[in-house]
């Protein structure tokens, strides 16, 4: 089953409200981290994990919660595409 336009537009309006989110989770995540007690290597890579992370599990609630029902693994693909498509655009170091 594939995502309705509807829905589409509402994941994509929930993903870009994340997605200017960056800042302030980059400034928490540093403010977190002032002690050493995440190891990472790349702190981009980390802000993007952990906001991807932050974005699927949101969308996966957005539809279990509207829908009744688990997604089917062609509407997370859809999802996840959506959400890859979107951060290629957004560079977490640029803000913040």
């Amino acid at each position: 089953m594939s995502l309705d336009t509807t829905t589409k537009a509402l994941i994509e309006q929930l993903i870009d409200r994340k997605l200017a989110m960056i800042p302030v989770v980059a400034s928490m995540i540093r403010l977190s981290n002032k002690e050493n007690r995440l190891s990472y290597t790349n702190e981009t890579d980390f802000i993007y994990g952990f906001v991807y992370c932050e974005i699927l599990t949101s969308c996966l609630s957005f539809i279990t919660s509207n829908y009744a029902r688990i997604p089917e693994e062609e509407e997370m693909n859809e999802v996840k595409n959506i959400i890859s498509l979107r951060m290629l655009n957004k560079k977490p170091q640029d803000h913040g």
